[in-house]
């Protein structure tokens, strides 16, 4: 996962979903990415979840706040609209 985050100048998590389903890695599950009370994302397995976290707190990611980042995905997938918690909309980039 890093070095597809390295190999771009900012991802978002739809990116490295994609990544994840070119190299068949099982990644969904019902894991929301939490940061000081905000969701990041939502639909991971716990593993992939904590993998990412890791990057982040190892210092070898950024998350930067854009409001034009994808919103995460609502904890229904038959619900609609904004995600009924608080979330933030990141650019994920390599440090």
């Amino acid at each position: 996962m890093l070095e597809f985050i390295r190999s771009r100048e900012s991802v978002t998590f739809p990116e490295i979903e994609k990544f994840f389903q070119g190299k068949r890695y099982d990644y969904q599950g019902c894991t929301a990415i939490k940061l000081s009370g905000d969701i990041l994302w939502h639909g991971w397995s716990h593993k992939a979840g904590v993998s990412f976290l890791e990057l982040y707190e190892a210092g070898k990611i950024d998350l930067v706040n854009d409001e034009g980042a994808p919103i995460p995905p609502p904890r229904l997938r038959f619900a609609e609209g904004p995600p009924d918690y608080p979330f933030r909309q990141v650019l994920i980039k390599a440090r």
